[in-house]
């Protein structure tokens, strides 16, 4: 059954036609992700599937009875708002059925033992619909989802507005998943996720019992989650089944079949007009109309046939990255490094060393010192004890991860010529290998996107002098073709690399040995990061969880078990509240019943079969009466 469907979208800004003819199906459960180049219309479309933008032309359509939930920028907050506030408001259809609640044990309070029985009906069905809702596992599914996003609980006090942009944008994508809309549209919800919330979130989106569409550069994340890719080209979509690997082979094998089918017909077209000039020239020096007839023939044949047309290829950054000279053997070597800020100990007696021609990816959670490690090599923070020692002839080249330029109202052509003292001809050359064209080169730095940022400072840091780099979360912002074409420069670099990155393909793709930040030191493990996750679960098989991760667990399931008894105390408090009351009225139902009764028999005279019985049936009253009254007072006094 399709949960979402669209027809024949179109939409312009201006004269720039972004959507045209954009049509596509999503089944119930189904996972899709939808790719393309930045700029594309990727944003756009999911606006409009939202409702937030309206298409020119077209319709688009969720399922009856679905709920969609769309995380286009951070919402506004009131100042006052924490981070546990805005986690809450993604319950906030629960907050009526909750003051109702709250109102029936108000006015039962009240009521004291004269409870209306339609009201604790009322009650009672309340009760079972918050239950079925999930309201008592609110805290619990916090907990949850907070914790595997990173989000910690100390974190939940803070004041919203007060957090940077990715901390905000992390509570954001947490407070959607809590949602649990049956359609979920999610626009990069990989950014600022380190890998292993990054992990966490493809297990929670491969078990989401709704259906998802997103948008990700990430192929190692888009592999592992998606059920189906859509292509969106050119203003238009083409649907792929299978991850990202599946549709990236079937692109490669569309692209070789149309390319041979295109080859085999410019042959044959080729073919085909050698023989109509031979047939001209053979029909003057016969002087035969025929040949004549013949050549005509043939060239409305041509003119018949359907052309194939020649395959595009994307043209990507062209980038030719080269180290300027040989470095020492030795390019870094850090011993007994220990660094702290304020109460946190990030290194203590650290030892690193990388030598010349090696491609290290530095990993380890978000706040483990990463940054801080290269800053220190790069000498603009000091170790509070221990030496770090840069190998003969180093020249480093460094690509932070918040890009910033000194002066951003440059137009990019001025920054090339003044920082590479080139004319500007060879500045705008420079530029158009990193897709910089025509009046581009004009823009602003300031007017820049975030992509369009990293290269251009891609474009100047691979025309600097270097023979090592150091890389801060490069492919950020990044799509996927500008990612291909930086990853295949790296490849040919013959310098020495360490980098900073949570995308698990490039890591893949570049590494040869991985340096994880783990309990204040770096511990290495040869190989890519596929090599270095097997190396990691094997270790965990044997010897279980490290220290700090057992004793983080066992606070954890300590914290559960403490809820899981409060939660399991307040149901059971609440269900005995219930029992309470139905308790008094069935009572007060049967003493009418029993009073009805001794009436009855009073009546009755002296028909003997029947006062017998009438005197079992009042006997029987009699029990059930003394048994629900033992009951009431067994909750009365617990």
């Amino acid at each position: 059954m399709l949960a979402l469907s669209v027809k024949d979208i179109k939409k312009s800004f201006g004269a720039v036609e972004v959507l045209r003819q954009v049509s596509f199906g999503i089944n119930q459960g189904e996972r899709i992700g939808l790719v393309g180049r930045n700029g594309s219309g990727k944003t756009t479309l999911f606006r409009i599937i939202a409702g937030l933008d309206k298409p020119d032309q077209g319709s688009f359509s969720v399922a009856k009875g679905l709920s969609l939930s769309y995380q286009e920028q951070i919402p506004f907050f009131p100042d006052e708002s924490t981070v546990h506030a805005v986690l809450r408001t993604a319950f906030h259809k629960l907050d009526p059925v909750r003051s109702s609640i709250r109102a029936m044990e108000q006015e039962m309070a009240r009521s004291g033992q004269d409870v209306d029985p339609q009201l604790l009906e009322r009650y009672g069905e309340l009760m079972h619909s918050f239950e079925q809702a999930g309201g008592y596992e609110i805290e619990q599914r916090l907990d949850r989802v907070g914790q595997g996003l990173g989000i910690s609980r100390s974190m939940h006090t803070q004041l919203f507005q007060r957090l940077s942009g990715g901390e905000k944008t992390k509570v954001c994508l947490a407070k959607i998943l809590l949602e649990n809309p049956d359609v979920l549209l999610l626009d990069e919800p990989t950014n600022h996720l380190d890998i292993q919330a990054l992990e966490w979130l493809e297990d929670f989106l491969s078990k989401y019992n709704g259906t998802v569409l997103l948008i990700s550069h990430d192929r190692y994340f888009l592999d592992r989650t998606v059920t189906g890719i859509i292509e969106l080209e050119d203003g238009q979509t083409t649907s792929y089944p299978g991850n990202y690997s599946a549709y990236n082979t079937a692109v490669e094998q569309a692209f070789m079949a149309q390319f041979e089918a295109y080859k085999d017909q410019q042959k044959k077209i080729k073919a085909m007009r050698q023989a109509i000039v031979r047939f001209r020239e053979w029909g003057r020096r016969s002087d035969d109309p025929r040949f004549f007839k013949k050549a005509f023939n043939m060239e409305k044949r041509i003119e018949r046939l359907e052309k194939i047309e020649r395959p595009r290829t994307q043209k990507g950054m062209e980038l030719e990255l080269t180290a300027s000279s040989r470095s020492g053997d030795r390019v870094i070597s850090i011993h007994n490094l220990d660094k702290t800020f304020g109460e946190i100990r990030l290194f203590e007696n650290t030892d690193l060393t990388i030598t010349y021609g090696e491609r290290v990816a530095l990993l380890g959670p978000n706040g483990s010192g990463k940054s801080t490690l290269f800053r220190t090599i790069l000498g603009e923070v000091k170790p509070d004890r221990g030496e770090v020692i840069l190998g003969s002839r180093v020249m480093i080249g460094y690509l932070e991860q918040e890009i910033a330029f000194d002066d951003p109202s440059k137009t990019l052509v001025e920054f090339i010529r003044e920082s590479l003292i080139v004319d500007e001809t060879k500045a705008r050359n420079i530029l158009a290998a990193f897709l910089f064209y025509r009046d581009d080169v004009y823009k602003t730095i300031r007017s820049l996107s975030g992509g369009e940022k990293v290269r251009l400072r891609l474009c100047l840091l691979l025309h600097q002098e270097n023979n090592l780099l150091l890389l801060d979360e490069p492919t950020n912002h990044l799509d996927i073709e500008a990612r291909e074409s930086f990853e295949e420069s790296l490849l040919n670099y013959e310098g020495s690399m360490l980098f900073i990155s949570h995308d698990r393909y490039f890591i893949n793709k570049l590494a040869g040995r991985i340096l994880e930040i783990d309990r204040k030191h770096c511990v290495s493990f040869p190989g890519n990061y596929d090599y270095y996750k097997s190396k990691k679960m094997s270790e965990y098989r044997k010897t279980g969880p490290d220290p700090a991760s057992r004793k983080k667990e066992e606070t954890a399931q300590k914290g559960r078990r403490d809820r899981h008894d409060q939660k399991s105390a307040s149901n059971q408090r609440k269900a005995d509240e219930r029992r309470l009351a139905r308790l008094e009225v069935e009572i007060e139902q049967l003493e009418h019943e029993k009073s009805a009764l001794e009436h009855a028999m009073i009546e009755q005279g002296f028909d003997h079969q029947k006062l017998a019985e009438m005197q079992q049936s009042l006997d029987e009253l009699h029990n059930k009466l003394d048994s629900l009254l033992a009951e009431w007072d067994t909750l009365v006094d617990s």
